[in-house]
């Protein structure tokens, strides 16, 4: 009996063993959580976590730019006044541009049609018709339903509100279009506030810097591509770390997403980093499940639909807001969730703008059908069918399918106010020639630099 007690006696711990083991056991189990938070993280909208202090430029997304350099991309074009754009005459799998850069098989004069409302279609890839053949676009399909209707797709994929704003001044003016259809999807709203893609979206397949508007006094400025040429990308091929520099500038998302530090080698430091830095910097994109009134993006999104729209009717024309949800709105509205978009639509309708929700239609009509018959990441044929006649129905009730006096908006045409946006560039390594004027037609000039 003695022998047992002695030989339990060395067996058992003693309290600071005990107390030893149960703090590294709590350092482990903290280090393994942080790890999985991080990888969550990385999942998360507007979480995304870089484990390294230093972005670099991928081998896919080198790949993508030499072929831009070389003029091998089959139907994006580098545009320097708007990032990028579709390639004239270009044609990759379904896709297919006509001469003028736009998604038709159709060419189009610069005078409207004398039997035909000319509609003028921006927005990004949801507007260009991404995973539908050209005639199940839902521009194509609204062409298609009436002949008293012209309907111009100037959707670009990735596009941004300010890039669809920026095209309509550049690319859609000259067409005289009696209607501009301005529309927007969830992720514009991110993407006003982003300047090289790949810090919004570190996987995407559009490696390439754009202009963005920010504002300063309560006005919109805009600052100008910082690649001011391929040449530009050519040298950020070769020195990535100069040009990553300028690229960053006013980008919200390397603001928060990278930064230094980062690199330490506990996963329970990098995520209270990151945390610490979610707190310095600017607001959240969204609050309660529905977009941030009080973030940069929100003011940004809002002055800039405005701007669009104030800017369409100073040309004579008739400008609709568009909203598109994409399928984690849709299904979220359907399982009794917020609406992410509808401060944004609020404040739209509050200011008296002409606003089409497609969301109504999700639904409503087409409220029946599963989530995958309708949309996969972008919307299928069935889903474009709805849109089109949602967007019909709503150009209908407004009065807008029947021909317009077109000689009162002539004559407002040929005197348009001053536009008041102001331009600025972007520090950065890249030689004098990028001052270049590249304003869009009626801007004042530039800011001093």
């Amino acid at each position: 009996m003695t022998d047992k007690r002695a030989t339990l006696a060395k067996t058992t711990l003693s309290p600071f063993k005990r107390l030893g083991m149960l703090i590294v056991l709590s350092v482990v189990s903290l280090e393994i959580c942080a790890w999985i938070g991080l990888r969550v993280l990385e999942n998360m909208h507007e979480g995304y976590y870089n484990p390294t202090s230093d972005f670099r430029v991928s081998g896919d997304h080198a790949n993508v730019i030499k072929r831009l350099i070389t003029g091998e991309a089959r139907y994006t074009s580098y545009r320097r006044e708007l990032g990028w754009a579709i390639k004239p005459n270009g044609e990759f799998k379904g896709y297919k541009a006509n001469s003028q850069g736009l998604r038709s098989r159709r060419e189009y004069p610069l005078e409207p049609p004398k039997d035909a409302v000319r509609i003028a279609c921006f927005g990004d890839s949801f507007t260009h018709g991404d995973a539908a053949a050209c005639w199940d676009t839902w521009p194509e399909l609204l062409h298609q339903s009436d002949d008293g209707l012209e309907v111009m797709n100037f959707g670009v994929g990735g596009y941004g509100v300010d890039q669809a704003f920026l095209r309509y001044q550049y690319d859609g003016i000259k067409y005289k279009p009696d209607v501009v259809l301005i529309g927007f999807m969830t992720l514009n709203f991110e993407r006003c506030v982003n300047v090289y893609r790949p810090f919004l979206r570190p996987k995407t397949g559009m490696p390439l810097a754009k202009p963005r508007y920010y504002l300063k006094d309560d006005q919109l400025v805009l600052q100008q591509n910082p690649m001011q040429s391929l040449a530009d990308y050519a040298r950020l091929l070769e020195a990535p770390d100069t040009y990553l520099a300028a690229l960053r500038e006013n980008d919200f998302h390397y603001e928060n997403a990278f930064f230094d530090r980062s690199d330490h080698p506990l996963g329970t430091v990098r995520i209270l980093q990151f945390a610490w830095e979610k707190i310095q910097r600017g607001k959240p994109l969204r609050s309660d499940g529905m977009f941030n009134v009080e973030s940069e993006a929100f003011a940004i999104s809002f002055r800039l639909m405005d701007a669009f729209a104030e800017r369409v009717r100073s040309d004579g024309a008739t400008p609709v807001m568009v909203l598109f949800p994409g399928k984690e709105d849709i299904k979220n509205v359907r399982d009794g969730k917020p609406l992410v978009y509808q401060p944004l639509k609020q404040h739209l309708v509050e200011a008296g703008h002409d606003v089409i929700d497609c969301m109504d239609v999700f639904i409503g009509d087409a409220g029946k059908h599963a989530l995958g018959e309708l949309i996969v990441g972008h919307y299928r044929p069935l889903g474009n069918r709805f849109v089109a006649q949602h967007i019909e129905d709503g150009l209908r009730q407004r009065g807008l399918t029947v021909m317009p006096d077109r000689t009162r908006r002539a004559a407002k045409r040929s005197n348009p106010p001053p536009w008041p946006l102001k331009e600025t560039y972007p520090r950065s390594p890249v030689r004098d020639s990028r001052q270049a004027d590249v304003s869009p037609p009626n801007s004042e000039s530039r800011a001093s630099r």
